[in-house]
């Protein structure tokens, strides 16, 4: 879902995707195991909210870091050139851009806090 949604794509980009959603794994687990700590582990009253919370946070934030970075590097394609001829290594030609796609990532959960406040739990 998060990787199919560009018009333009890079041979790498399922597999960032993957990683993306696959660390929101890891850390429902953590958050699960040593913050909420169930009894038994496996509890869906704590399980099922926390997993489609951080879940569809991760493919939110990925799906639109995707799409930014994605245009930045697309749009701005002289001015990332200009930086490597330049002598700029490839991060910080991209930086400009890195910087966007995180913030245009973040404005959903950054919202959600707004209207929420800090912590919902189900």
């Amino acid at each position: 879902e998060a990787s199919a949604r560009p018009k333009v794509t890079y041979p790498g980009m399922m597999y960032s995707a993957a990683v993306s959603l696959g660390s929101a794994l890891l850390l429902n687990g953590i958050v699960l195991l040593f913050i909420v700590e169930p009894d038994p582990w496996y509890d869906a009253q704590y399980v099922i909210p926390l997993a489609g919370m951080l879940i569809n946070n991760s493919l939110s934030g990925t799906a639109l870091a995707l799409n930014s970075m994605i245009d930045h590097l697309h749009g701005g394609r002289e001015q990332v050139e200009v930086f490597l001829t330049f002598g700029a290594s490839p991060w910080e030609a991209a930086w400009p851009g890195f910087v966007k796609s995180v913030q245009a990532a973040l404005i959903p959960a950054i919202n959600g806090m707004n209207v929420v406040g800090l912590v919902s739990i189900p």
